[in-house]
């Protein structure tokens, strides 16, 4: 099998897998060992995930270069999990990323809405380290940032987004106007992660939060990380609350805030307003369109 080889000539041993498709020569992820040094290791197909090697995984590459140069030339640290090498043949692409002794907010690989048990408790401590790490990564510069590495969330809704909308019975209309009326609100460019919901947030034994996977790694408004975070916590109400206190919003904030939000629902992969999350996504949607208040007055 390709990927034994691979795991072969990089002197990997092996501890515990977390996924295998070894068998079937698609995808690897695993916690081992390198030069005596404790990592997390990464072997995806290029065949078979071309497009989330070229432009997801190599993003992930892109994110730890470039919050490095974020940290020597800013001095901004970022609580993550370091991307420590990577590299590819014709076949396979891998990342290697450094080990730390720590659980993930969200455990179920099925429903990313669910938080682990463990930490339920420690809501307050737990969201101000996440909003202390939010707010720094906005104060990074995003002068020499690769605009290749597009934002995944939209900022207009076409005719095929707005019959989605008509099909659940919300009319569009509102949300173009309040796009089109929110110049200020697009011109608010930082580091957006794109994709921090509950599984791809560790917690250190002390509480640190760490992030990481930052496949989605782009530019957007400062607030697209913090809507999309909060949206996922739906479940947990205090979670929500505890995360909106550390992270202080101002005035203006809570209208981009709002704007953030209706861009979180209406943009991610299949939408989140699909499925089990349907009737949620609709009463957030909904409200978003309103108000911030609104939006604290969903039940």
């Amino acid at each position: 099998m390709e990927i034994d080889k691979i795991i072969f000539k990089l002197d990997f041993q092996e501890e515990k897998v977390y996924k295998d498709k070894r068998s079937d020569d698609l995808y690897y992820y695993a916690a081992g060992f390198i030069n005596n040094r404790k990592v997390f290791i990464k072997i995806v197909s290029k065949k078979k995930f071309a497009k989330r090697c070229e432009y997801h995984f190599k993003r992930e590459v892109y994110a730890e270069e470039f919050l490095k140069t974020a940290s020597e030339k800013q001095g901004i640290k970022i609580p993550r999990l370091k991307v420590l090498s990577s590299g590819e043949d014709q076949n396979y692409l891998w990342i290697i990323r450094e080990y730390k002794e720590a659980e993930q907010l969200c455990l179920s690989k099925e429903n990313f809405f669910d938080l682990n048990p463990k930490f339920l408790e420690y809501n307050k401590k737990i969201c101000r380290g996440i909003a202390q790490n939010l707010r720094a990564i906005n104060k990074i510069s995003i002068d020499c940032f690769d605009d290749k590495y597009v934002s995944r969330f939209m900022d207009s809704i076409d005719e095929k987004k707005a019959q989605e909308l008509k099909n659940l019975g919300i009319d569009s209309q509102k949300f173009k106007e309040i796009f089109q009326s929110s110049d200020k609100y697009f011109q608010e460019k930082n580091i957006c992660l794109g994709d921090l919901n509950p599984r791809n947030i560790l917690v250190e034994p002390d509480l640190t939060s760490i992030f990481y996977d930052f496949e989605w790694f782009s530019v957007d408004h400062p607030t697209i990380d913090l809507a999309f975070l909060w949206y996922f916590l739906h479940q947990y109400p205090d979670w929500q609350k505890s995360l909106l206190l550390a992270y202080r919003l101002d005035e203006e904030e809570k209208r981009d805030f709002q704007i953030s939000l209706i861009r979180v629902i209406l943009s991610v992969d299949g939408g989140l307003y699909k499925g089990d999350s349907k009737e949620v996504a609709i009463k957030y949607l909904i409200a978003a369109g309103e108000s911030f208040e609104a939006i604290m007055g969903v039940k």
